[in-house]
């Protein structure tokens, strides 16, 4: 079974404020009635789903590293050209242990850091 989109999530939430069964609710959505449940006891606590996940760079509070490291390389290269993230993945996994993908480094620069001109 599928994780409920945010949008199915609040079509729980309005169907359940319009008085309709959980039974119903779940029929309707297609899962099984403690996944509704559930989703309304989170919203009762005002919890959020939980889907935002610490990078492995933040959990290893490596985000100072990056930051300076990335600074440094920008500094030194023309304006028109962005670091090199495979230099940055090398020198995590050399100097700091990084054990994660050179994707995920990718993908932490891309949300990070401004797009390269």
């Amino acid at each position: 079974m599928a994780k409920l989109t945010k949008d199915e999530i609040v079509t729980l939430q309005v169907l359940n404020e319009k008085g309709k069964s959980k039974r119903a609710i779940a029929r309707q959505l297609n899962v099984s009635e403690g996944t509704v449940r559930y989703h309304l006891r989170r919203q009762a606590v005002s919890a959020s789903d939980g889907r935002r996940k610490q990078t492995l760079i933040e959990k290893l509070d490596l985000k100072s590293v990056v930051g300076h490291w990335w600074d440094t390389q920008q500094s030194l290269l023309p304006a028109d050209r962005s670091p090199n993230v495979q230099q940055l993945w090398q020198l995590l996994v050399e100097e700091y242990q990084y054990s994660g993908s050179y994707k995920s480094v990718a993908k932490y620069v891309r949300t990070t850091f401004p797009n390269p001109t």
